[in-house]
């Protein structure tokens, strides 16, 4: 068990891999939860979905796991009939061939999965824009921005002259980037992700207390010169109900 842990962290992230190395297809997902399919223990037709919390996959059967998940190794045990010393030799194989850069990889996409059953308008796409981002360069002035009055306090991407804002979800992980030009804000993954903001982290010479939340960049960034607060911008007022009401705004934050 004490060689298992210390394989364990470098799984998260990767059950989608290791359950189709021994042939265990996992459905799409909608938010943390897989679409209903078969039991890959005991068959059926759509009594079963997987759940991803964290970078951890967890089996739910209406027939033989109704009262307790099962966890991946007990599924891949139960599946290929085998038992959990030979699982923990296979994975250690497999994490010995898993480089620093993918394990690290593996974990920030963990991070992006949704830990929330999200609205059905969600978009979201952790690859795309990273992959994006790291094809800009950065600046510090823009023009769209001067012509509401107001900068930002360090350097963004940019792409054709236009500010970019990272998007980040509760884990850190950026799910979607938001674009700021004249015509209003659009999204790289093609619509508001819920559940995520653009930050601009508390001013550290002037320590203002509370969080305050804005769908206005123009608006958020003239709240941050004002008073140095933490200051999250969700780029849609939906973002900000929805989030209001899973309570990841807090009633002690202020909404701007």
């Amino acid at each position: 068990m004490n060689e298992y842990n210390q394989i364990k962290s470098i799984l998260t992230g990767q059950w989608h891999d290791v359950l189709a190395m021994y042939g265990i297809n996992v459905p799409k997902f909608r938010g943390k939860n897989s679409a209903n399919g078969p039991c890959p223990c005991c068959g059926g037709k759509d009594r079963a979905h997987w759940r991803e919390v964290e970078g951890r996959l967890a089996l739910f059967c209406r027939s033989c796991a109704a009262d307790k998940m099962k966890s991946p190794e007990d599924v891949i045990t139960e599946v290929c009939n085998i038992g959990f010393g030979e699982l923990v030799n296979n994975l250690a194989d497999f994490a010995n061939y898993q480089t620093p850069e993918k394990i690290q990889k593996a974990k920030l996409s963990a991070a992006s999965k949704p830990n929330r059953n999200l609205p059905v308008d969600h978009k979201q796409d952790h690859d795309k824009s990273m992959s994006f981002l790291e094809s800009c360069e950065l600046s510090e002035s823009f023009k769209v921005l001067l012509r509401h009055g107001v900068q930002c306090p360090f350097a963004l991407p940019v792409k054709a002259g236009l500010p970019l804002f990272p998007m980040r979800n509760e884990l850190g992980a950026v799910v979607n980037v938001a674009c700021f030009g004249d015509k209003g804000v659009t999204f790289l993954a093609g619509g508001v992700s819920y559940g995520a903001w653009f930050e601009l982290p508390v001013h550290e010479m002037r320590n203002s207390e509370g969080i305050a939340w804005t769908d206005c960049i123009v608006k958020g960034l003239h709240q941050w010169w004002k008073t140095g607060q933490e200051t999250r911008v969700t780029f849609h007022e939906f973002n900000i109900l929805w989030m209001s009401n899973v309570g990841i705004i807090k009633k002690e934050n202020t909404i701007l």
